[in-house]
């Protein structure tokens, strides 16, 4: 139930980086407000919108876009995000059964 939740929220996505050169993300919904703080290429362990903690790795392709791996138990998602003036465009693979791509989010750079 909670991550059929949290599928229903279009966040505010914040993209900056810290004055240690690592990123700090913050995704905002009416109803949850989450932080992550990351490294490119390191792992590091973050908060899902529907409440499970996971491990994440982010490297950077090109100048626009980064991918994540984020795993979670058993399964394994890979986050595709491409950055353009305003928008956010993200594809999900998660492990051979299902790809989506979504493209509502706002952006604040």
């Amino acid at each position: 139930m909670t991550r059929k939740l949290a599928n229903l929220f279009s966040p505010v996505i914040e993209m900056r980086k810290d004055e240690n050169g690592n990123f700090v993300v913050k995704a905002q919904t009416w109803a949850k407000t989450l932080e992550s703080r990351f490294t490119l290429g390191e792992e590091f362990e973050e908060d899902r919108f529907d409440g499970k903690r996971c491990r994440s790795t982010i490297v950077q392709q090109g100048s626009n876009t980064f991918v994540q791996t984020q795993k979670d138990g058993k399964i394994e998602v890979k986050y595709i995000r491409e950055f353009a003036e305003n928008q956010l465009k993200v594809v999900s693979l998660i492990l051979s059964f299902l790809n989506f791509t979504r493209s509502d989010f706002d952006c604040v750079f």
